[in-house]
């Protein structure tokens, strides 16, 4: 007899019961993967961070997970220099590809300047917007 457990939160132990199991399945075809985290940040005088990414590799690709900019340090080029500084050490991480997804608020057409395309939408996601699904070829 098998039993059910619906819960609405992870509980740590099942979580990675079911992680390690598919890993584990994942593995016997493409083997196991080392992700790595990277960050690039900005400071001003001050020490006070004023912008970031956060990033992470996976499988030879570069994942940009978060890019901030501070409103008042936007339009000087900062978020362009984050983004090729975190290819570049992608790069020499062994990554070829880049993906990311921002929202129809966001800046699509900041990384599609920057090469980026989407590749995929998903609509009302969340209610009333668009996230774009986006990737660029960085090698």
């Amino acid at each position: 007899m098998l039993n059910y457990i619906i819960r609405n939160e992870w509980e740590q132990h099942s979580s990675q019961a079911v992680m390690e199991g598919l890993k584990s399945f994942n593995a016997e075809f493409i083997g196991r993967d080392q992700p790595r985290k990277l960050s690039v940040i900005v400071r001003n005088e001050e020490e006070q961070i004023v912008a970031g990414l956060l990033a992470e590799t996976k499988w030879d690709w570069l994942y940009i997970g978060w890019l901030w900019v501070n409103e008042s340090y936007r339009a000087r080029g900062i978020g362009a220099k984050l983004m090729k500084d975190a290819e570049r050490e992608a790069i020499a991480m062994g990554c070829h590809h880049s993906h990311l997804t921002t929202l129809d608020y966001q800046a699509k057409g900041f990384y599609q300047k920057l090469g980026y395309e989407v590749f995929a939408a998903l609509e009302d996601f969340p209610a009333g917007h668009t996230r774009y699904l986006m990737k660029k070829r960085i090698v």
